[in-house]
């Protein structure tokens, strides 16, 4: 009885023990299972993203496309406000060979349309001749300088001096009179020998206000230049220079060989062209806009 007590738990456990590799067993198959499971859906879900990313590439493609429009109308855009505002050649040409630049990987058939227009007006822009306005600056810099040591036309009438003489005038009334009296007599006996010629009004020496009211005219006449040579302002360029070869006389010594090669240089800008009529590119901003809207 004792014994058959002792085998009793020797039996339970080795039920136990198979119950227990049972239970293992079914573990490892339910893991393998679902470790099955999850593969073949991971499969599953790889083939179809692979099947749905078909379709992406042309997507990412379009958005690419629809930026590098974007960009290139920009620039056309930008092109043509430029050369009809501030007539900057260069500047426009730039900003369409950066639109050519976005749509060079383009291969679409309206696309090498609009290439070729955008290729014309850049040789349309290309074959206007620029004036050199840096030049120009750097030539009406050196006149400005220039002017400051022009030999004036007359000698200048010291008023202070004219003032002093016209307070002494009472006190010297009679040497005053005998002095004209004898100049009178010299200049009747001179007639006789040579014809005096009166002083004309040009031949009246400037004063001190009225030599520096044309001066500063003078010097503003040069900023104008300036200003319009800066602006590209044709109409502005040319008025001032002609206004300046007027005054230039009534300041000068027009007989001066420095005054000379000042009026020669100056004639030498007159003729100049600072503003060029420049190509209208609307037609490339027309193409670019139409690949835009598609």
């Amino acid at each position: 009885m004792v014994q058959e007590i002792k085998e009793k738990p020797k039996a339970l456990d080795k039920k136990k023990s198979v119950r227990l590799i049972l239970w293992i067993v079914v573990i490892l198959v339910l893991v393998f299972a679902a470790n099955n499971f999850v593969t073949k859906q991971i499969e599953y879900l790889e083939t179809k993203i692979s099947a749905l990313s078909r379709g992406l590439p042309s997507a990412n493609e379009k958005t690419v496309t629809d930026l590098q429009l974007h960009d290139a109308y920009f620039m056309v855009r930008i092109a043509a406000t430029i050369l009809q505002n501030d007539h900057d050649i260069a500047a426009a040409i730039e900003l369409l060979n950066t639109a050519q630049e976005h749509l060079s990987n383009l291969h679409d058939e309206n696309v090498a349309q609009t290439k070729t227009i955008l290729a014309a007006d850049i040789a349309k822009l290309s074959a206007v001749q620029i004036p050199d306005t840096s030049a120009m600056q750097v030539k009406l810099a050196l006149l400005d300088k220039l002017a400051a040591v022009l030999p004036l036309k007359h000698e200048v009438v010291d008023t202070a001096k004219n003032d002093a003489v016209t307070k002494n005038t009472g006190s010297n009334v009679v040497d005053q009179t005998r002095w004209q009296q004898s100049m009178q007599n010299i200049l009747a006996e001179a007639k006789t020998i040579v014809k005096v010629r009166k002083k004309s009004a040009g031949d009246v020496p400037l004063s001190d206000v009225t030599l520096e009211i044309k001066r500063a005219q003078f010097r503003l006449l040069m900023e104008q230049i300036r200003w319009a040579l800066f602006y590209k302002d044709a109409d502005v360029y040319k008025s001032s220079i002609s206004k300046m070869q007027q005054l230039l006389p009534e300041i000068f010594d027009t007989n001066s060989d420095i005054v000379k090669q000042f009026v020669s240089t100056l004639t030498e800008m007159s003729k100049a062209q600072i503003n060029v009529d420049v190509p209208n590119i609307q037609e490339s901003v027309n193409a670019v806009k139409a690949l835009l809207v598609g």
